[in-house]
């Protein structure tokens, strides 16, 4: 154990020592052990060493454990886990930042993508829902770069990794780091998770209560203490299933799934019902509805009908901060939306207790944007996009929504009736309309750019051919937030500013080389690959090469 050396600081090395004779074993020998890991510092594990009775164990027991794992015995009279369920570990992709997607940034779920489970952030029955991988039933991009790839890594046998498990219901165990337990649904999961499947459903609560106690990690880390636990040790602990079939903890995974959570997909999207109220209520104003709301169904959790605040919707999916464009402001938007939700239970300041803000108008304003992007991972479903000046112009932008028709509409209907009123305030002599008018000019500016899409304002995506590449804004959805918010962070300037961004707070996105090589690309085709496979994602295409790639000059 740490500490067994005079020599060494730190507590790095976890040494054992061993002892073998050569020679294949019979029957009835028996290894032996002196376990001192308990003892502090060298002196004392070398007295314990002396000291200590050696145990013993049959050699021949060994191999009814799962993978003959070596481990010191439990109670004899307590079967192990691995007699009442199989565990398998998830899928590898080859290339997450290509073929994975948190649900929300995609409008709707379509027969072209699969929800995929991760490791839990949360403790919880029902955590670690929140990815899709873009899956074309097996048969699409994704198995085509598995074939390519072959003999470059294990992507060939990783991305359909853990098909046993899928189509059952089981419990999830993030096996990095805590084990937190999660119900699982039968989905595809990926690498960060093990799925524990009982052979017979019947088991699967008393399975649930085991994998979600004290308990469970204890057996676990009696056995093996590394920070990430193999598949194998999951099912190689005691499990006395009358014990845990009688066990009833915090709810079970028998009961109808749900979520509070707005970050998984079986979420109902209804702000009372969530752990994040006013941040729901802000994704619904502008329009974004959650999977089952669009006609997603899992198991037990079916499609959801309407619930009576689409009346509030944005329909072009922009909610302006001040009133403009005959529209009213975000705040009483806001507020109207939540009074229909909460009913006789509404309450402003109980909804903006755990906030900085006394009102909503400052809650949108100064804190929404920061707390929306640390929710959804850096991969805002609403854009706040302003001026630079807190009285300035503010906008809150359903991204799904943000096409070049939307844009247009916010650069010369929205922007522009603000762009108005400043000028005519100027001419009033209004004190700061000269400095509101000149910020928001540059906006309009800005904005223009990202409409044109010339370098450096325009979108790229290394998977994509140089025909393929959008011209001017013309996001595609499927390529992610990362992908489309880069002209927005990256380029795009505020008034007098020295960094970019026009987005009230700059998400964490960075445009670094993703990990693993690209396989062998046609250099007509994707010219950036042309010297190296390295999957680089900082490159500008001019919007001449992009037309000419099209036939169009």
């Amino acid at each position: 154990g740490p500490g067994a050396f005079r020599t060494i600081t730190g507590e790095v090395v976890d040494p054992g020592a061993f002892i073998a004779t050569a020679g294949s074993p019979g029957n009835s020998n028996d290894f032996s052990w002196i376990d001192v890991t308990s003892a502090k510092g060298a002196d004392d594990k070398a007295e314990l060493l002396r000291a200590q009775t050696p145990q013993r164990l049959s050699q021949a027991s060994m191999f009814e454990n799962r993978d003959c794992l070596v481990r010191p015995p439990f109670a004899s009279s307590v079967p192990l886990l691995g007699k009442f369920a199989f565990s398998v570990s998830g899928l590898k992709s080859g290339d997450s930042e290509r073929y994975n997607r948190c649900f929300w940034e995609l409008p709707s779920l379509d027969a072209d993508w699969e929800v995929l489970q991760n490791a839990a952030e949360n403790d919880g029955q029902f955590e670690g829902l929140t990815s899709v991988i873009f899956w074309e039933q097996g048969k699409g991009e994704l198995a085509k770069l598995a074939e390519r790839m072959k003999g470059m890594n294990h992507v060939v046998q990783n991305w359909r990794r853990g098909q046993a498990a899928w189509g059952h219901r089981g419990v999830a165990i993030s096996a990095t780091g805590r084990l937190r337990a999660s119900g699982y649904l039968g989905d595809r999961f990926d690498s960060a998770v093990t799925v524990i499947v009982p052979n017979d459903p019947d088991h699967l609560e008393a399975l649930w209560q085991f994998c979600a106690s004290d308990e469970f990690s204890k057996c676990i880390k009696h056995i093996d203490n590394k920070l990430s636990v193999t598949t194998a040790t999951l099912v190689n602990v005691p499990f006395d299933v009358d014990h845990w079939r009688q066990m009833k903890g915090a709810g079970g995974l028998l009961a109808k799934p749900f979520s509070p959570n707005p970050r998984q997909w079986i979420f109902d999207g209804f702000p009372k019902e969530s752990d994040y109220p006013l941040q729901v209520a802000v994704a619904r104003l502008v329009g974004y509805e959650w999977p089952r709301q669009t006609g997603s169904s899992f198991p037990d959790c079916p499609p959801l009908g309407p619930d009576g605040l689409n009346e509030f919707v944005a329909i072009d999916g922009i909610v302006c901060l001040a009133p403009v464009a005959g529209q009213e402001g975000a705040d009483n938007r806001l507020r109207c939306l939540l009074q229909a939700a909460f009913g006789a239970q509404y309450n402003a300041a109980e909804l903006l207790a755990r906030n900085k803000s006394a009102n909503f108008e400052a809650w949108l304003r100064d804190e929404f944007f920061e707390e929306h992007c640390q929710l959804f991972h850096d991969r805002p479903i609403v854009w706040h996009i302003w001026d630079g000046l807190k009285e300035g112009f503010h906008a809150l932008v359903n991204y799904h929504k943000l096409d070049r028709r939307t844009l247009e509409k916010l650069i010369y209907s929205y922007l522009g009736d603000w762009l108005t009123r400043q000028r005519l305030d100027v001419t009033k002599g209004v004190e700061g309309a000269d400095r509101r008018l000149a910020a928001a000019e540059h906006l309009q500016g800005e904005l223009r750019k990202i409409l044109e899409g010339a370098i450096p304002y325009d979108i790229f995506a290394r998977w994509k051919s140089i025909k393929a590449q959008p011209i001017g804004w013309d996001p595609d959805l499927n390529d992610g937030v990362r992908i489309n918010i880069r002209p927005w962070i990256s380029e795009a300037k505020l008034y007098r500013a020295t960094k970019s961004g026009i987005l009230r707070v700059n998400p964490n996105i960075h445009y670094r080389k993703d990990g693993g090589k690209e396989p062998d690309r046609d250099p007509g085709e994707f010219p950036w690959f042309a010297e190296s496979s390295d999957r680089t994602n900082d490159n500008h295409l001019s919007l001449d090469d992009k037309r000419r790639a099209r036939g169009l000059l």
